[in-house]
């Protein structure tokens, strides 16, 4: 992460990678239906959403440029959202459909599937 955080511009896989790593760690149990159902005590999802995730899905309000970059880096962060959807409020996942909305847009074919399919897993938890 420090890495990234050193060189955002080339070492976006160094992010991505820790994406995978924390996802990896944290579950211990999930479904298809409901995300992550079981964490571990020795992860913290949301804390790791704050400081590395949030940041990167709201570069989709700065404009084209800065939501058209890094697509791969955009997909992994709308995956893990989609994935850990149930360990947020419902506050924090009408915040999530806001900030997520932009990617709607997104020239990558990826991004915009990952963000349709992360509001509709966001509208989904809402409802219940």
């Amino acid at each position: 992460i420090s890495k990234y955080n050193a060189d955002k511009a080339s070492c976006w896989r160094e992010l991505e990678a820790a994406t995978a790593m924390v996802s990896a760690l944290a579950i211990r149990g999930s479904t298809r239906a409901q995300g992550v159902t079981e964490l571990s005590p020795t992860v913290n999802p949301l804390q790791f959403f704050t400081s590395c995730i949030l940041p990167i899905l709201s570069e989709g309000r700065s404009g084209p440029a800065a939501l058209n970059a890094q697509p791969m880096l955009k997909a992994a962060a709308l995956r893990y959202v989609t994935t850990f959807r149930n360990q947020f409020s419902a506050s924090q996942l009408q915040a999530l459909v806001d900030t997520v909305l932009p990617f709607l847009g997104a020239e990558s074919e990826v991004v915009n599937t990952y963000a349709a399919a992360a509001i509709e897993s966001f509208v989904s938890v809402r409802g219940e």
